[in-house]
């Protein structure tokens, strides 16, 4: 029998306040115009795509894939709904995908950048192993990383996603949308393509 993964793409393009700081000038990816000034990117854009990226690179790889939220963004799944799918599917790992912020997303900060991947508190050895493995195989995309964090130590509280999974799970923060220069690659195909091919290969990795 061949692997699983599941993967979610983190919040909805509803969800409230998920989204970057409005943008300071017209913004243009190979020369086309994709979002203009005064015009935010939201999260879920870049989860999407980076998650897309991160199945396709699974597939060609003979792994199974099944994505648990709502992939138009048009609600926001519940997050013990998405883990009752990740656990039915039997999955032998489970992706969770977002972008990182440090503020209310009013305005731009310059104070944090770079990646974060976190595992719950008191994770079995195998999501530990499975969380270095993803940060080994895409940290050196970035200046700077946190490396691997416990979600209770950053956020105050375990996640959900990573708590009432069964198998070995991981909340990757790819970057800042509250910081100028990491927001305007968020919609980059070289970026999340990039992104989404390293994290499989922390996967595989993993699986063997």
């Amino acid at each position: 029998m061949g692997f699983k993964v599941s993967i979610d793409a983190g919040h909805a393009i509803t969800t409230g306040g998920k989204r970057t700081p409005l943008l300071p000038e017209d913004l243009y990816i190979n020369g086309s115009l994709v979002k203009r000034k005064g015009e935010c990117i939201h999260e879920f854009e870049f989860n999407v795509r980076v998650a897309k990226a991160l199945g396709e690179a699974l597939k060609r790889c003979g792994i199974e894939v099944m994505y648990v939220n709502d992939m138009t963004g048009a609600s926001d799944t519940a997050l013990s709904t998405r883990a009752k799918t990740a656990n039915r599917f039997k999955s032998d790992v489970h992706i969770s995908c977002h972008y990182n912020a440090i503020g209310s997303c009013a305005s731009f900060q310059t104070k944090c950048e770079g990646l974060l991947v976190l595992k719950t508190l008191n994770c079995s050895s195998k999501t530990d192993t499975l969380a270095k493995d993803v940060h080994n195989a895409i940290k050196n995309n970035y200046s700077h990383t946190y490396g691997v964090g416990v979600d209770k130590n950053w956020s105050g509280f375990t996640l959900a996603i990573l708590r009432q999974t069964n198998m070995p799970a991981i909340l990757i923060e790819y970057g800042f949308m509250d910081l100028y220069k990491e927001a305007i690659k968020m919609l980059d195909p070289v970026w999340y393509t990039k992104l989404g091919e390293d994290t499989a290969k922390g996967i595989c990795n993993f699986l063997g």
